[in-house]
């Protein structure tokens, strides 16, 4: 508890940082209660109020097919928030379990992890997502697998290097020497110290997991309609960008806002869990 309240008292002394976790609690404050906050039906459709200005009425305005953008975005922020957290879930669990294997064991075991791990980092990450996604299907469940696989290469570079860090203390060859389960080894001595960088790149990975689904939104390989997304509302009105530049600008803020905070969210506790930055704030 200690711990927690130090790690927490630096990451406040940051004004970013705690900038970035007041926007991250409202936007999951407001994924979680979106139809009691969402004004109005945002699949309602309403042509007699198309791409309405922002008004009393509309604060956001109203899209080509008359819906409501403030309540889209609000519904939005739940299918964003769903996708992010599963994703990262399904690459933190899969890349975690590759690099503590490959860290651990090493020699051929390590080299041909590591060689599939180079082969996919080859690939462009939205690409990789995209062909993923294609290749399950187009739904809301395939596109958090698909994120969430074309996001492994990163954890398991991560816990790899971290494995080979804390491997070679005198703790750990002592606990080898006296014939401890490597299993026991590895869950109970070597992963423990991995939590600290890994709870930092999730967090700054959730952000780039909602850009990643966003972006695929944009091209037509995310959410599909009905459902509102933010990326897909952003492309809805791009082509009228020029008429009614809002349609695109408020989502566009949604997703700069909430991946900013993320980001500045996981720099403070970057500081406040690396023990050599957070001695001297």
């Amino acid at each position: 508890m200690k711990n927690f309240k130090r790690i927490m008292s630096v990451v406040f002394a940051r004004k970013a940082s705690l900038a970035g976790f007041i926007v991250i609690v409202l936007f999951v404050l407001v994924a979680l209660f979106a139809k009691q906050l969402a004004p109005y039906d945002p699949g309602q459709i309403n042509l007699r109020a198309k791409t309405v200005a922002p008004c009393w009425e509309h604060p956001l305005g109203t899209d080509k097919l008359g819906r409501d953008t403030l309540s889209r975005i609000i519904s939005g922020s739940t299918v964003t928030l769903e996708i992010a957290i599963i994703s990262v879930f399904i690459a933190g669990s899969i890349g975690c379990a590759f690099g503590l294997i490959s860290g651990y064991y090493g020699g051929i075991v390590d080299a041909i992890i590591m060689r599939f791990t180079d082969a996919l980092t080859c690939i462009p990450k939205m690409a990789l997502a995209m062909t993923l996604t294609f290749a399950l299907g187009r739904n809301t469940f395939s596109l958090m697998v698909a994120i969430g696989l074309a996001s492994v290469p990163g954890y398991i570079r991560l816990v790899r290097g971290q494995v080979f860090k804390v491997k070679s203390c005198d703790y750990i060859q002592a606990q080898t020497i006296i014939g401890t389960n490597r299993i026991k080894i590895l869950f109970s001595e070597i992963l423990p110290n991995c939590i600290s960088p890994l709870i930092v790149y999730a967090t700054t990975n959730l952000g780039a997991s909602i850009i990643t689904e966003s972006s695929l939104s944009f091209i037509g390989c995310g959410v599909q309609p009905p459902a509102a997304a933010w990326g897909s509302m952003v492309e809805d009105g791009f082509s009228l960008i020029r008429v009614y530049p809002y349609l695109s600008i408020f989502p566009g803020l949604a997703i700069l806002i909430v991946v900013l905070a993320f980001n500045m969210f996981g720099d403070g506790l970057r500081d406040a869990l690396d023990p050599r930055i957070s001695k001297s704030l």
